[in-house]
């Protein structure tokens, strides 16, 4: 069934029953017809795509009516649904929903929950090599010039409501004094992090470091975050007059 018949078997009552019984029984082919309905102007049509996301289940489901509930749409629905698909109540907090989605795919065993297989997906498409060690990687970029910038990407961090973060941070080289202005003036033309001081092997190193959410973040974000440090933080080394260390 397309988006639009679908459409009009929800938007009209005496057709509306018989419509959601349809797609339900078509279970996940169903979602992405049902998913745009999710922003349709009419409020009876955006609540049946609610019950029948409802209905299908799966992730494919839950995260539409995430999406959902950022927005603001519908919220007594949408949090009535994902009551009734997970078993659990975050009320209308959409970033505890998030989280609970990514521990219960990353406890279950789910690859496309896990932070071995978020770095991954980043890095496909990325001459990088990764090491890892519990929550802790760190991705190694080729950059021209045969230079190379490592940057570690911690998944322990939580900030202070307790959200789960993702800290990538990239040391440069050693701080002098006399370089912290005009280091620090380089913040305003970063696209992704800002530089800071680091601890490095007892080192007191600049570094350039980006944080974060781990519930939100998507592989091409994190990809698009590697690249930006790594280039940055490559310039940066050669602009202190260091050798390609890090």
């Amino acid at each position: 069934m397309e988006t639009s018949l679908a459409r009009q078997g929800l938007y009209r009552i005496a057709s509306r029953a018989a419509t959601m019984d349809q797609l339900v029984e078509q279970g996940k082919e169903a979602v992405p017809v049902v998913v745009p309905l999710l922003q349709d102007r009419d409020e009876g049509v955006r609540w049946a795509a609610i019950k029948v996301l409802s209905e299908i289940g799966g992730e494919a489901a839950i995260l539409p009516l995430l999406d959902q509930l950022d927005q603001g749409r519908n919220v007594a629905d949408v949090v009535s649904a994902l009551k009734m698909l997970t078993g659990q109540d975050f009320g209308s907090r959409g970033m505890a929903w998030r989280e609970w989605l990514l521990q219960a795919k990353a406890g279950a065993g789910t690859a496309a929950g896990s932070n071995h297989d978020l770095v991954r997906r980043a890095v496909l498409d990325l001459p990088a090599t990764v090491s890892e060690d519990g929550q802790e990687f760190v991705v190694t970029l080729n950059l021209p010039g045969r230079r190379t910038q490592s940057i570690r990407v911690d998944f322990s961090a939580r900030d202070a409501d307790g959200h789960f973060m993702v800290q990538l941070t990239t040391p440069c080289g050693a701080a002098k004094p006399e370089h912290y202005e005009s280091v620090l003036k380089l913040n305003m033309s970063l696209a992704y992090g800002a530089v800071a001081l680091a601890l490095v092997e007892d080192t007191l190193c600049f570094a350039l470091v980006a944080t974060h959410c781990r519930a939100t973040l998507q592989p091409d974000a994190l990809a698009k975050s590697l690249v930006s440090l790594a280039q940055h933080g490559d310039a940066l080394e050669k602009r202190l007059g260091q050798p390609d260390t890090y």
